[in-house]
């Protein structure tokens, strides 16, 4: 036996045990040749022909994956079908064919590498991986310009682990589920489209594997932990016993989850604490739903603006995305956090421009009041669609109230300017505030004053009480959520907010650890949004808990002196009173 063990990024939990599938992902291999003249328009039909084709091909999937996982995750091909008639696409391929005189496969080539380069730009992980879904249509394209060769697409002998390069969300979708254990990718993070369908699938699924796909081979034993991120190639004996007991417990502990999918998040004290999911895509409303959501803490709206680098959305391209999700979302409310972007690279029609230090420059609603009339046209979109269900407005980065009071004034006059165009939207939608810096940490109960409610974001909130730029790995070790200094801000805000008659939520990492569930309900939280899939964990650990003791376990914290005796205390204080809650679930060193 020769065990190895690959290290990456867990995007869907479980254990998965079998045979590896090797799936190569290799893109087509393109050739550059010069076109006569005389034949230009020959060649120009022929991409015609081939877009005509990817898009039968992509709604006869859409079709599929409607049939198989339900028609919530076919919308990720209605984004794939766009791409065709995007302008960018479409008119540069067909202008460089004309004026370089360069055959289709080789145009498409070169413009799909200028939009891959846009999109690798992006400081959000998110948007940098849709770059995987323009690869993914532009491979599609090239297959079609070939010449057909009556091959199928590759499918498992056997029930196995699919184990690749990368995946794309088409390629993925063309296996048969019923064949697949688990997936392995060298390449990917939380947010890849193929990731989101191995979670409505219940797969395990590890990416960010660097070069496992060549190091594993046809038909070997592998272990897929999509839990703990880790990949086991060639496992010994007593690891594939110890992993087959882990899988079983976890499928049980998934069971007891799913059991209390439609209870309340209830301490045993009988205080309610709301559960909210963060989403960035319609299709992700479903399994919100399914794991017990009572809403969307955050929906993500950047990439209303990032499908066409060059070309800004209209009033009516904002309008009908949020319209969608609302009627996605049918009772449960939508905060839709207006455009948060800045300092990135490639984003022509927002006119931004690189900046050294983008995280502490224009960015975000600093951006948004800089250029009113773009700001008018998302908020006018968000307006429109409030009429399809309950769409709330959340402004995220504010530094003080003078920003707040001057989106309040936009927001009025879109308002007046709809009533006067007799256009209905919802006359009572709610405006909410993110504390993300500290100065709006200091000053929250002055925020919550003048907003309907508040969110933390603490995934920025940290970075900037730490002083550190998280997505530099020379210094991301301190990011810490337990330092003191973060749990002492953490702490202060609700009381704040509270004092004000108003509701606090978080929505950041620190919401989806069930580690720290037990210190936001001693901090008083009134909600916590996280992803989907850590509800039904998150519920688990309110309903076992009683506030009183929270408060205690949450003020004694407040009193070290360090982030490790913090989680020290921590686990101390679980074990002794909650000894089985969290067997399966202490951090590391916990």
């Amino acid at each position: 036996m020769s065990e190895k063990q690959f290290q990456g990024i867990g995007i869907s939990g479980g254990v998965a045990i079998g045979p590896a599938f090797i799936l190569d992902s290799a893109d087509p291999v393109v050739w550059m040749h010069r076109v006569p003249e005389e034949m230009i328009e020959d060649e120009l039909q022929r991409f015609r022909t081939a877009k005509d084709a990817t898009r039968n091909g992509l709604l006869s999937l859409k079709e599929e994956i409607g049939k198989k996982m339900g028609t919530e995750h076919a919308y990720i091909f209605d984004a794939h079908l766009l791409m065709l008639d995007d302008p960018i696409l479409v008119e540069g391929v067909e202008k460089k064919v004309r004026e370089d005189r360069v055959n289709v496969e080789f145009a498409l080539q070169q413009i799909i590498s200028e939009l891959s380069r846009t999109f690798r730009s992006f400081e959000d992980i998110y948007m940098r991986e849709r770059g995987v879904d323009v690869l993914d249509v532009s491979n599609r394209i090239q297959r079609n310009l070939c010449r057909p060769t009556g091959r199928t697409e590759e499918q498992p002998e056997e029930p196995g682990i699919l184990v690749a390069h990368e995946v794309v969300p088409s390629k993925f979708a063309s296996i048969d589920s019923k064949l697949l254990l688990g997936m392995a990718m060298d390449v990917g993070g939380q947010t890849t489209h193929t990731g989101l369908l191995a979670r409505s699938l219940n797969l395990p699924a590890v990416v960010g594997l660097r070069d496992l796909s060549v190091q594993v081979k046809k038909g070997e034993t592998i272990i897929v932990d999509g839990s703990e991120g880790l990949v086991i190639v060639d496992p010994k004996p007593e690891t594939l016993q110890r992993y087959r007991n882990i899988k079983q417990l976890f499928e049980q502990q998934e069971a007891e989850l799913l059991a209390i999918r439609d209870l309340s998040a209830s301490t045993t004290d009988g205080i309610d604490i709301a559960l909210t999911a963060n989403i960035e895509m319609p299709e992700e409303l479903h399994s919100a739903i399914q794991h017990g959501a009572m809403g969307i803490g955050l929906y993500r709206s950047e990439f209303v603006f990032l499908s066409n680098p060059k070309l800004l959305p209209t009033e009516d391209d904002h309008e009908s995305t949020y319209r969608t999700i609302a009627e996605a979302a049918g009772k449960l409310f939508v905060n839709i956090r207006t455009l948060d972007l800045g300092g990135e690279k490639g984003l022509e029609s927002l006119g931004m421009v690189e900046e050294p230090n983008p995280a502490l420059g224009l960015r975000a609603v600093r951006y948004s009041l800089r250029e009113p009339s773009l700001f008018k046209t998302q908020v006018r979109g968000i307006l429109r669609a409030s009429t399809a269900g309950k769409l709330r407005i959340l402004i995220p980065m504010l530094t003080g109230l003078p920003e707040l009071r001057r989106v309040k004034e936009i927001v009025e006059k879109c308002k007046r300017e709809l009533r006067e165009d007799a256009i209905p939207f919802d006359e009572n939608i709610k405006l909410g505030a993110m504390i993300e810096v500290p100065s709006a940490a200091l000053i929250a109960d002055l925020l919550a004053a003048e907003s309907d409610f508040v969110s933390v974001g603490t995934n920025d909130l940290i970075q900037y009480i730490l002083a550190i730029d998280r997505s530099n790995a020379s210094v991301a070790y301190l990011y810490d959520p337990f330092h003191p200094a973060v749990l002492r801000v953490l702490a202060e805000i609700p009381d704040k907010v509270h004092s004000q008659g108003k509701q606090v939520s978080m929505c950041g990492e620190m919401a989806a650890d069930p580690f720290v569930t037990p210190l936001l309900v001693g901090f008083g939280y009134d909600e916590l949004s996280m992803n989907a899939v850590s509800i039904p964990t998150v519920k688990k650990v309110i309903r076992s808990v009683d506030v009183a003791h929270c408060r205690e376990i949450a003020a004694k914290t407040l009193n070290l002196s360090s982030a490790e005796e913090v989680r020290i205390f921590l686990a101390e204080s679980i074990e002794k009173h909650y000894p089985s809650l969290f067997k399966c679930a202490l951090p590391e060193g916990g």
